[in-house]
């Protein structure tokens, strides 16, 4: 037997199910707000992030090309010094073993390129200038076996060489002396001399080296 339903409970149902109904509603309403808020405060942290990184990132380029702009006129004041760190004239037209610009003379003390018949062209030179008599000039052309290309972190490579020949002492003291002074380094390893003063014989076997130039390998922050 069903018992009659008063219309007091049915509003009473009514009610129940629209506060139910409001209370999900805003429940809803309130988790989506606090999804929301919390996207946003995200967002604008991230935003933050990144505008402060702008203003370091400007603040570096300014220094950078204040940095550069210094360096550019401290190196045309090095390079232009005239007579140069040797002692001979700034004008790379000079026809004195001493001759050039600062900049050329600091490339020739440690070249980035491999040129052994510049290097033995530049020997003979010396030899030529010191009077050195019968002269030899020994080595090996290592050209195909090391690179010109720039290296992330290069190290000097050595070369090997033999100079030969016979002078009076008084002229070998000098080739020898002329070595040391050279502003290109070499590197003594063996040194043989007989005879007499008037005439000796010289075997000099040394080293001197190059380096390839230096390559910039660097990644942008965040970047593999």
């Amino acid at each position: 037997m069903r018992m009659p339903v008063s219309v007091k409970h049915m509003q009473i149902d009514k009610a129940g199910s629209a506060i139910v109904l409001s209370i999900s509603v805003a429940v809803a309403v309130t988790v989506f707000s606090l999804v929301s808020v919390k996207t946003l405060l995200s967002q604008a942290s991230y935003q933050r992030k990144v505008v402060n990184e702008k203003h370091v990132a400007i603040k570096q380029l300014r220094s950078n090309i204040d940095a550069v702009n210094t360096l550019v006129a401290q190196f045309k004041i090095f390079d232009s010094a005239n007579p140069n760190m040797i002692g001979g004239t700034s004008s790379n037209s000079g026809t004195g073993a001493k001759d050039g610009d600062n900049a050329r003379i600091a490339l020739d003390a440690l070249p980035s390129q491999y040129d052994f018949p510049a290097l033995v062209s530049s020997i003979e030179k010396v030899i030529k200038a010191d009077g050195l008599a019968n002269s030899t000039i020994g080595g090996t052309d290592q050209s195909s076996q090391n690179g010109n290309d720039a290296a992330v972190d290069p190290v000097p490579v050595p070369i090997a060489l033999t100079v030969g020949g016979s002078s009076p002492y008084g002229t070998m003291q000098n080739l020898i002396k002329d070595f040391e002074r050279s502003i290109r380094p070499f590197d003594p390893t063996t040194l043989q001399i007989s005879g007499g003063a008037s005439s000796m014989q010289l075997t000099l076997n040394m080293n001197t080296y190059y380096q390839q130039a230096k390559s910039l390998d660097y990644q942008m922050k965040g970047t593999k």
